[in-house]
């Protein structure tokens, strides 16, 4: 992480001001993380749109932090090990079949990786979850699920959100995708030998989905939200050194079918 200050000021108030030359993407998501509450930070039910309208229109913020996001990795880059053939645990396994709405992200994360595994069409072949892109264990920079979207020819970004989570906005959960594909980015030519029958998979264009039941858009959405997050991701995209990988975000909801899965409803995603 770059230089930073930590001040207080004469009300009491601590304040956290990082200098423009240590800023990317990376920082600005630990940041956030770290100094939200439901009594401050942007990332609330009350804030979060001001972040969106106020960035939506900040080119040149955006644009110098993707570049410097670019310049270098985040955090450190992983080697190897990215543990696309990590086993399930017993833990991972012991998932509830209630309605989406209300279970646990765990459950949500293995019944969706399973069901793309299996449906029928297999437009998304999942590659792994919770795959870890930095040597780091502090701050680690986890993606939910990976998968590679064979009708797009693209690499697939899935960050999931369960239900009844209220306290990462639609717009958090977008930063961290785009963080993991950044860093997904600058880790390409070691994950690369770990993509079994996968070689030659492109690296220039990555699918940023975020995920999330139909109550969770219900207790987030504003008017306009999601054009403007989109909006934003059109002006990051401009402004990526070389235009590669070029990003494309898709915002949508886990929904349950009436197909079954070794007892478990399968899951597929759809367009909000």
């Amino acid at each position: 992480m770059g230089e930073f200050k930590l001040m207080i000021e004469d009300q009491g108030n601590l304040v956290v001001n990082i200098k423009e030359k240590d800023m990317n993407w990376g920082e600005f998501m630990y940041y956030s993380r770290h100094t939200n509450s439901n009594y401050g930070g942007w990332n609330n039910k009350s804030h979060w749109m001001k972040m969106v309208d106020f960035l939506s229109g900040k080119e040149e913020i955006l644009k110098i932090y993707t570049e410097q996001s670019f310049s270098k990795p985040m955090r450190d880059v992983r080697k190897e090990k990215f543990m696309l053939d990590r086993e399930d645990s017993e833990q991972r396994k012991n998932v509830s079949n209630s309605n989406i709405s209300d279970i646990d992200e765990n459950s949500l994360s293995y019944r969706l990786f399973s069901s793309l595994g299996n449906e029928s069409k297999k437009e998304i072949r999942p590659l792994g979850y919770e795959i870890p892109l930095s040597s780091e264990s502090d701050g680690q920079l986890k993606i939910d699920i990976l998968g590679y979207n064979q009708s797009e020819k693209a690499l697939e970004i899935i960050e999931l959100k369960k239900g009844k989570n209220q306290t990462d906005s639609p717009f958090f959960a977008y930063i961290e995708a785009l963080c993991y594909g950044i860093q997904l980015f600058h880790c390409q030519e070691n994950i690369r030998k770990e993509m079994e029958n996968l070689q030659d998979v492109n690296f220039d264009n990555i699918n940023l989905t975020i995920a999330a039941p139909e109550v969770y858009y219900t207790y987030w959405k504003e008017d306009g939200s999601i054009d403007k997050i989109k909006k934003i991701n059109e002006l990051i995209n401009r402004s990526i050194p070389d235009k590669k990988p070029f990003f494309n975000l898709k915002i949508q909801k886990v929904v349950e079918t009436n197909k079954k899965l070794d007892d478990l409803t399968i899951l597929e995603l759809s367009d909000i």
